[in-house]
């Protein structure tokens, strides 16, 4: 097993095999400064609202389906609203607190609930993420929820010379590392990689950033799981930012008369 001390000394010598970029002697050179920017910078977005078109592979019809409208609405730290549509015409409503649930499925008349687990949550769109890390993936933040609890401690920040980009390489809980990505000297998150047993099975890329609300928020991010063949594009149109939203916007009760199914964890 590679230690600690080795995977930074790895990261910092990133730039040496090929890379063309020099870390710039100005720039960052702790993780926890990086780490304390970033948190820094979400602490400026309460809230925000999210229109974008979304390109995804529906894995129950074995297609890839593109141009689908969707509207985020979330609020720190795991308030979400999602909704589908396609021409106008809501397809399915997701709403979930981080602990539970509510997936209005228009098409199949049926209304889900349960616990908010990353898989429940995927019953819309496959992301593999808690409410509270959708929350701070969409702010432009890294994911928290299955990093070690020493991983403040052990964060490692290196630098990629391929890229010209800080490497900020966090252990995860169940093994593996969360490398992240960040452009100098903006530190705007540009790639995310777990990576297990030398294997990459999750990547997270966002582009064209714009600045809302005192934070750098992505226009384009893209989300692919390996084997599961799970690939998510969003193309932002329009993100508002701080914009307070009503508690009603969180709120999702059944329809009268709808089928409900209560979803166990899995």
């Amino acid at each position: 097993m590679v230690s600690r001390l080795m995977m930074g000394l790895l990261l910092l010598g990133l730039g040496a095999c090929g890379g063309s970029v020099a870390r710039p002697d100005d720039g960052w050179w702790e993780a926890a400064e990086v780490v304390a920017q970033v948190e820094e910078r979400l602490e400026q977005v309460a809230d925000l609202r999210i229109v974008a078109k979304v390109d995804y592979r529906d894995l129950e019809r074995r297609e890839r389906v593109v141009g689908r409208d969707v509207v985020i609405s979330a609020k720190a730290p795991s308030l979400l609203r999602v909704t589908l549509s396609s021409f106008d015409k809501a397809l399915a409503t997701l709403v979930t607190d981080g602990n539970l649930f509510q997936l209005l499925d228009v098409q199949q008349n049926t209304y889900f609930h349960g616990p908010a687990t990353p898989r429940n949550l995927g019953r819309l769109l496959p992301l593999n993420l808690s409410a509270g890390d959708f929350y701070r993936v969409l702010a432009g933040a890294f994911p928290v929820a299955l990093l070690s609890a020493e991983w403040p401690r052990e964060a490692v920040l290196g630098w990629n010379g391929k890229t010209g980009c800080y490497v900020l390489d966090l252990p995860r809980e169940a093994g593996g590392r969360l490398l992240v990505e960040l452009e100098h000297p903006s530190l705007n998150i540009v790639e995310m990689r777990i990576v297990e047993a030398g294997k990459v099975v999750y990547v997270y890329k966002a582009r064209d950033f714009v600045a809302r609300g005192g934070a750098q928020l992505p226009q384009r991010v893209r989300f692919e799981i390996g084997d599961d063949e799970i690939d998510v594009t969003l193309r932002v149109e329009r993100v508002d930012v701080n914009v307070d939203p009503k508690a009603q916007v969180f709120s999702l009760p059944p329809p009268p008369g709808i089928e409900q199914i209560h979803v166990v964890e899995d």
